[in-house]
């Protein structure tokens, strides 16, 4: 995009480059989502039979990021910051 730019501002086409949408800067979510594409060879979800697959083989404590994950939407960031006093074990 430099380089055209440049050439416009200069005049050193006949007439200027007109770009369209094909050169603007993708969102944040648009890089996140092709990024997670990228690193996990396309595959961006799990179907059931898999899961419990996994979950069948974790030990208890990823068992339970995983079961937060699923259920509640929580990262690996938000399972991380998890204090006991977040947790109300009491409640059904």
């Amino acid at each position: 995009m430099a380089v055209i730019n440049f050439a416009n501002k200069n005049e050193l086409t006949e007439r200027p480059i007109r770009t369209g949408t094909y050169f603007e800067k993708p969102s944040v979510a648009e890089l996140q989502i092709d990024k997670a594409a990228q690193d996990h060879g396309g595959i961006l979800m799990l179907e059931a039979p898999q899961i419990r697959e996994v979950l069948a083989k974790a030990r208890p404590v990823l068992k339970a990021m995983i079961l937060l994950g699923i259920n509640a939407g929580l990262g690996n960031e938000d399972c991380a910051r998890l204090e006991r006093r977040h947790i109300d074990l009491d409640s059904e």
